[in-house]
């Protein structure tokens, strides 16, 4: 499944079940949470992982949904930007990104492989998968902050950080785009009801 289907299902899903669609700091601090859940997962060896990834990045893709922004499109666009910003001398050897990641109706198995082949391009596969995670904080706060500043570079910043989780996927060989579309049919089914603040939890 592409992207753009997968982020507006998600958003349809929302408005099946009465959750948030409006408050964007709300679904940001649901972001920076699930990530917490991610990297706890990660520590603890536990094999739902995947899922975990797949929550942080079904907050991420609704954000985008609800801005009417198409993130596969976006990463595109920042992996080319990286590709002219980041050439590298090696050994003599003029180094560019992958020029095969053009197509934004690509799988996202596929987007995630050529992320990760360019990170490798780049030496950036020398970071730590705890360096990798605190840079997904990192991008999640500036996106909030471009967010909330009102910045022209939002987009981009929602692109980052969904880079670093496909690349996070990939490390760790989790096909990240069917860890979605499996947690997105697994909430379908889910029933919730509102708690004493107004949000909506799952029984």
């Amino acid at each position: 499944m592409q992207m753009k289907e997968i982020q507006k299902e998600i958003l349809e899903n929302k408005k099946r079940h009465g959750f948030n669609t409006t408050n964007i700091e709300q679904e940001f601090c649901y972001l920076y949470g699930e990530l917490r859940e991610a990297y706890e997962a990660y520590v603890k060896g536990w094999d739902i992982f995947g899922e975990e990834l797949a929550d942080v990045t079904n907050f991420l893709m609704g954000i985008a949904e609800i801005k009417g922004i198409d993130l596969a499109t976006e990463i595109l666009k920042k992996v080319a930007k990286n590709g002219d910003n980041a050439l590298q001398q090696k050994e003599g050897i003029v180094l560019q990104l992958n020029p095969n990641i053009t197509d934004a109706s690509k799988p996202m198995k596929e987007l995630q492989k050529e992320i990760r082949e360019n990170d490798i391009l780049q030496e950036e596969y020398l970071t730590t998968i705890e360096q990798k995670f605190c840079n997904v904080y990192g991008k999640v706060g500036e996106a909030y902050d471009a967010y909330y500043k009102g910045l022209g570079n939002f987009t981009e910043k929602l692109a980052d950080v969904a880079i670093y989780l496909m690349e996070l996927a990939e490390v760790n060989g989790i096909d990240l785009g069917t860890e979605i579309v499996r947690k997105v049919e697994k909430n379908k089914s889910r029933v919730y009801r509102q708690n004493e603040l107004g949000n909506m939890v799952h029984l």
